[in-house]
Formats: C-alpha cells, sequence, structure tokens
C-alpha cells in the first residue's frame, strides 16, 4: 500500500511533538518559549556499544555542568548511545513520579547513586550470578533449536525426494543421450539447465541479429534474458550439488564406516568457523575485509557450511528410510517442526537475553540502585516507550532509531541502502518506507524502552551491516546466520500494511521460524516496505550518529556525542549521514577545517602528542544548511561535535589508562565486559572535553570542575613516570 511521505505528512508529526515538548520544558522548568520551533535543540549520541554509553555519560555531565542539558528538546539515540540515552529518560521518569523537581540524575558521585551502579555494571552481559557459561548455554540452546528446527525440514525434503527416487539413476530422457549411463533426476536436470541456458543465449543472439535490440521491446527482452539466465544458473548449481549427494554419501561410508556423520559435518564446521573469523574481521574495522580475497573467503565458507548441512539433511533422510522405525523418526521429525511454529522468536533468540542484561543495568529498579547491587529490573520489563517519555514528563523528547531491513524493496534507494531508519518515540513510529503511524499501532501498544533500545542496538543481524556495508549483508552470510539464529533483530507486524497482508499476520502475532522466519529470513526474499511482517536491526545499520532525525526536524542547535570505533579516522559515520542528508532532506554541513583538528596526531610534535597522538582538539563546530521547505524557510544551524579522541590538557588517569591501553579511545565494540576503570575511563573523556568545548567556544560562563575522582594518587605518579620515558609503560 502506497504510504504518505510527503513533507505535509510529517509536518503533522512535528507539530505534535512540538506540543509535547511545549509540556516538558514547562515540567522542567525551562523559561523559554516553548511553542517556538525556531529555537529548538538536540543532542544525538552515536552508536558504539557500551564504549559510547560510557564516553556519552561524562558528555551528558558536562553539557549539565554548563547549564545546556537543560535546555535540550531532543534526544535522539542509536545503538549503544541508546543504553545511556534510555537510562537518562528512565531515571527522569523515576524521578518524577516520585514527584522531585528536575534534577540531573547522574550529578551525584555518592555510593548510592545512578551514576555509581553505572560504573559498578558496565560489564552487564555477566552480572552477579550468571557466569560465562551461561552466556555460552544461552547461545548454544538457541543454535541447538534453530538448526534442528532447518535441518528437519531439509530432512523432510531429502526424505520425499529418496522416495520418489529422484537420487537413483535412471535412463536419460533426452533423445540425443541413448548409450549414456543412467544418471539421478539431479543429474539430468543439472544438464538440462545448461541445456535451457544455452537456448536462450541462442534466442538472444538471434534477437539481436533481428535488430530488435534497439527497440524498447528488444530492451526489456534484454532485461528478462539477463533476470531468467540468472535464475538457470542458479538452479544448475542447486541440481549439481543435489546430484553430488548420493555419492559423496557412498565414499564416505565406504572409506569411513561409523564416522559419516562426523565427517559430513566437517565441510559445516570449517564453514561456521570461516563465518564467524569474517565477522570478526568486520567488527574490528579490518580493512582488508574489504577487497577480492574477502568476497572469495565468505563464498568458500559459506559453500562449505551450506554443502555440510545437506550432506548431513541427505544422510539423516536415508537413515530415516531404511530405518525398521520410520514412525519414531517421522514423529521426531513432526515434534521438532511444531516447535519450530509455536516458538516466538522475539522471545526466544539471544535478542531478549541481550535486552535482559541491558534492561537490569541501565533501567534498574530503585532497590537496585539504593543497594548499589545487580536486581531483577522487574519495572522496566512492562514499562512501556510511550508511558516513560510523554507530555507529563520532563523529556527530552527521545527518539530511538532503528533500521528496518528492505534489502529486497522495490525502491532502488532503499534496497541500495538495504533498510530505512524506522523510529520510535512516544508519538509515532516508521520512517520514509513505511510512512509514519501512532506508535500505539506497534506491537499492539506494548513496545517498553527497554526492549526499544535492545532492537536500537541489534548489531549482529542477517541482511544488515553498519551503514548498509558489510560482510553480513552478503545472502550467503545471512543464510548461515538465520539458520542458525544467530541475530539480534526483531520482528515486528508492519504497521503499514492492510488487506490479506495484514490479516495473515494477525492470524500469527507471534513470529516463529517458519513465518517470516523462513521464507524472509532463512532465504532472504520479500524483505521490502509492503509485507506483513518488518525486520528491526541495529539503528546503525543505517545511521550510526543519530543526527538524521533530528535534521529531518530542521532543529537549530545540535550536539553530538561521536564514540563510533574508528581508530583509522575514516568518518564512515559522519560521512554516511552528510550523503544521506543531502540527497534526502537537501541539507549541508559545512566545517571550518573539514574536521582536520579531530584527527589523530594533529597537535604537534609535543612528547605526548607523539606517544600518544594527540588530536589538535577533541571537538568541532558545523554550520547546518537547511533550505527552504515546507517546514519553514531557509536558515542555518550549528552542530557541536564532542568526539572520543585524545587531546592535550586532559586528567593525568586518562594519559596513564592510554599508555597501558593501546586502543584507547577506541577500543573494539566486541569488548562490551567493561570494568569500573574502563568505564570511568571514557566518562572522564566525555566530560574533560565537553568541558572544553564549552569554555573555548564560550557556550557557558560556568567554571570547569571534575565531577568525581575515582582513580587515586598512584595515577599521577604513574603518568609522571610516562614523561620521564615514554617508551616504559608504568602499573597504576
Amino acid at each position: 500500500m502506497e504510504k504518505d511521505r510527503s513533507a505535509t505528512g510529517f509536518a503533522q508529526v512535528r507539530q505534535e511533538e512540538l506540543e509535547v515538548i511545549k509540556s516538558q520544558r514547562l515540567n522542567r522548568g525551562d523559561i523559554r518559549e516553548a511553542d517556538e520551533a525556531a529555537h529548538l535543540a538536540g543532542l544525538a549520541i552515536s552508536g558504539g556499544g557500551i564504549r559510547s554509553a560510557s564516553f556519552a555519560l561524562g558528555v551528558l555531565q558536562g553539557l549539565n555542568k554548563y547549564h545546556i542539558l537543560r535546555r535540550v528538546d531532543y534526544l535522539s539515540t542509536v545503538s549503544g548511545g541508546g543504553y545511556i540515552g534510555s537510562s537518562l529518560t528512565w531515571f527522569n521518569y523515576q524521578n518524577k513520579k516520585n514527584g522531585s523537581p528536575w534534577t540531573f540524575p547522574f550529578a551525584s558521585d555518592a555510593v548510592h547513586s545512578p551514576l555509581n551502579f553505572l560504573r559498578q555494571n558496565g560489564n552487564y552481559l555477566l552480572p552477579n550470578g550468571l557466569s560465562a557459561l551461561s552466556l555460552l548455554g544461552v547461545l548454544l540452546r538457541n543454535i541447538a533449536l534453530a538448526s534442528s528446527v532447518y535441518l528437519a525440514v531439509i530432512v523432510s525434503l531429502f526424505y520425499l525426494f529418496v522416495n520418489l527416487q529422484l537420487f537413483v539413476p535412471k535412463p536419460w530422457m533426452l533423445p540425443f543421450t541413448n548409450g549414456w549411463q543412467p544418471a539421478s533426476f539431479f543429474t539430468q536436470a543439472s544438464l538440462a539447465m545448461v541445456l535451457v541456458f544455452g537456448i536462450t543465449s541462442f534466442l538472444y543472439a538471434w534477437m539481436t541479429w533481428r535488430k530488435l535490440g534497439t527497440e524498447q521491446r528488444g530492451y526489456r527482452g534484454r532485461f528478462w534474458f539477463q533476470r531468467v539466465q540468472g535464475k538457470i544458473i542458479l538452479l544448475a548449481l542447486a541440481f549439481w550439488v543435489l546430484a553430488l549427494l548420493p555419492g559423496i554419501n557412498q565414499f564416505v561410508s565406504d572409506k569411513l564406516r561409523g564416522m559419516e556423520y562426523m565427517t559430513t559435518s566437517f565441510p559445516a564446521l570449517l564453514g561456521m568457523i570461516g563465518s564467524i573469523y569474517e565477522f570478526f574481521q568486520q567488527q574490528k574495522g579490518n580493512q582488508a575485509g574489504k577487497g577480492a580475497m574477502t568476497e572469495i573467503r565468505i563464498l568458500l565458507t559459506s559453500a562449505l557450511l551450506i554443502f555440510g548441512i545437506m550432506a548431513v539433511g541427505y544422510k539423516f533422510a536415508l537413515d530415516w528410510d531404511h530405518s525398521d522405525m520410520q514412525w519414531l523418526y517421522g514423529l521426531v521429525i513432526a515434534g521438532v517442526v511444531l516447535t519450530g511454529w509455536f516458538v516466538n522468536l522475539n522471545l526466544f533468540g539471544i535478542g531478549r537475553m541481550d535486552r535482559d542484561r541491558l534492561m537490569e543495568a541501565f533501567l534498574p529498579n530503585p532497590q537496585a540502585v539504593n543497594n548499589t547491587r545487580w536486581e531483577l529490573a522487574t519495572e522496566a520489563d512492562v514499562a512501556f516507550f510511550t508511558q516513560v517519555s510523554g507530555p507529563d514528563q520532563w523529556g527530552p523528547y527521545h527518539i530511538i532509531n532503528t533500521n528496518a531491513v528492505l534489502v529486497d524493496s522495490p525502491n532502488a534507494k532503499y534496497r541500495g541502502r538495504a533498510g530505512d531508519n524506522f523510529i520510535m518515540s512516544h508519538l509515532y513510529c516508521g520512517g520514509d518506507a513505511v510512512g509514519f503511524h501512532p506508535m500505539d499501532a506497534l506491537s499492539d501498544g506494548e513496545m517498553t524502552l527497554a526492549t526499544a533500545v535492545s532492537i536500537s542496538g541489534a548489531a549482529l543481524n542477517p541482511n544488515a551491516a553498519n551503514s548498509g556495508q558489510g560482510t553480513t549483508r552478503n545472502r550467503l552470510v545471512s543464510f548461515l546466520l538465520t539458520f542458525f539464529n544467530i541475530r539480534l533483530g526483531f520482528w515486528i507486524q508492519n504497521p503499514a500494511v492492510t488487506g490479506w497482508r495484514k490479516i495473515l499476520s494477525d492470524m500469527n502475532r507471534r513470529p516463529n521460524f517458519f513465518y517470516p522466519g523462513f521464507f524472509q529470513g532463512l532465504l532472504g526474499q520479500d524483505l521490502r516496505e509492503n509485507v506483513g511482517y518488518l525486520e528491526l536491526t541495529d539503528g546503525g545499520h543505517f545511521d550510526n550518529t543519530g543526527l538524521y532525525e533530528l535534521i529531518r526536524r530542521r532543529v537549530d542547535t545540535l550536539y553530538f556525542s561521536s564514540a563510533g570505533a574508528d581508530p583509522n579516522f575514516t568518518l564512515d559515520d559522519i560521512g554516511s549521514l552528510l550523503v544521506r542528508i543531502q540527497v534526502d532532506f537537501d541539507v549541508t554541513i559545512t566545517f571550518h577545517d573539514e574536521l582536520e583538528s579531530l584527527m589523530p596526531g594533529s597537535d604537534g610534535e609535543s612528547v605526548y602528542a607523539k606517544r600518544f597522538g594527540f588530536s589538535r582538539m577533541g571537538f568541532d563546530r558545523g554550520t547546518i544548511h537547511y533550505p527552504a521547505s515546507a517546514l519553514g524557510p531557509a536558515k542555518k544551524g550549528t552542530l557541536y561535535i564532542v568526539r572520543a579522541t585524545l587531546a592535550k590538557d586532559l586528567p593525568a588517569e586518562i594519559y596513564s589508562y592510554r599508555a597501558q591501553h593501546e586502543e584507547f579511545p577506541n577500543q573494539s565494540t566486541n569488548d562490551q565486559f567493561f570494568d569500573e576503570v574502563q568505564v570511568e575511563a571514557y566518562r572522564e573523556l566525555g566530560f574533560r572535553l565537553t568541558a572544553q568545548m564549552c569554555s573555548a567556544l564560550s557556550l557557558s560562563s560556568e567554571e570547569i570542575t571534575p565531577v568525581s575522582e575515582i582513580f587515586a594518587e598512584a595515577a599521577q605518579a604513574a603518568v609522571e613516570g610516562v614523561q620521564e620515558d615514554v617508551e616504559g609503560v608504568p602499573e597504576v
């Protein structure tokens, strides 16, 4: 169904948001003209896991210290930025509910304070009472059920093929094959596809000889031939692989009797190891993972894994057919398939575990904070997003950004980007691709803040990658991730569809391994904007800055906490944003030195600059050029960036931490197990750089003072040792 994507449609969304912002300003004592849209301020917190959350905690403290945070109207978070952004929303909600006047929840450094609670729970995936084995158990349980369900389908299909004797050699059916050795149906079908390819190639050549190629019908014909011949090649390869299975199984049975399953599983094991290797190469930002050799490795490892799965499935099907207890095989297969139908993918997978651990660390019960002790977050578990961020709250108006996977969209823009931004907020959800819809239309109005944040941070998912580019967009890799249900994404009923698609999704409100898990998930088909189910993933798969929606809203003053992993200073996230806002909104941003001051190593030749690669500054300022539109006349806005980088005039403890951890402040996003010192290092860095920005740009006249002093005097002594001998790394 075609949705209204015009500026007029969004104008209504924006107007309703401004009404909520007006109320929130009054609630927190903001004395500005509450309904003046020309004076909007927004804060965007980038993705980057717990690293970004820790850094942004310091940025929030700096903005509060200079009396800026209270004047922020919009909060836009993505991925790891949502951890701390949702924590701000949650503690503001709790304080407002208790009747307290507006106060910044992370100002106090007391033992029983939200700030100290967050410090102690940076290792959120392994809280008290849960071990690494518990984490592994959830992953293995998930892999075991998912692979069993899909393997049961493959075994059932092969069992049907075996009983139809499609693997049994038979005389050739083609007239010119007299005297040929008998071959299976799949061998003959594979050769038939080669023959069909040759015939279509001849027909295409005849079409060009007839000089139809310059006519419109010739153009349509060329497109048709190109598409059809691709399908023919795919079928030929599939039939050829199926034809190989009996011979390989016979060879293994003859040479390695008693080890058939172990042997046939070996290619799958190799492929799985290779796929995991490729994923972690991408997560590290390895530039070697972006060439032709990487594509070849992906193809080989994925092919090995898929072939191994098929070989195991064929062996199971043969054993089933030859068994004296076929009924027992059938009963087990039926039980596994039924389990796959009745399971709820959103509750069963590793995404739910991630959601619960995030909730316990960043949205705790008040008594957990008071006791400085991890507890089950029973209040946040049932707190709807609409409940904690409405006009009766302090704000800022929270927008959580996710990505709707649209790799099969008929719209080239969404297909090329592999998705579109999909927001969740108090009033509306959606985006350009599906339109904007009341938030109550999502999950029957029961979308919790905790679930929304975990979706926004669903980094590992099939058919999706950072800014739409990466290994996990490969269809073969996506197939394997889905087969083992190694995914963090979330299936929602599409709020945009009507008619039979809505009826179908309403009939099955719990997404399972078959609908939408099989066709859309495993096969990667119909991942588009007009189907019954949409898959939502990490907002960083579309825009990892969180600025996109604030620029859509033409916010005048933007503050940006930037802590995405970028050790090589490629500025991928900002570069992708600049392209998309220009294409989508005709908005441009100019920087006075093209962000050169943020580049590591740009601050001269001092001992510290050489040792730690100082940037000239840890912040920068840009000018936003908004064109005239249906939302208002042309105007200029200001963007303030605070970037996780090292600069001069920072506390000694930060340099000491850097001396011991060479990757700081760009430690891998794979590291989601921060201890107290690691959280504090990033928090202090964020606070100090924000304070430097506010002081240098005269954003406030407040005096710079530290929020806390968690590091001991030994840290200062250690840094003095670094100054004396930059080659030595002192212990703190």
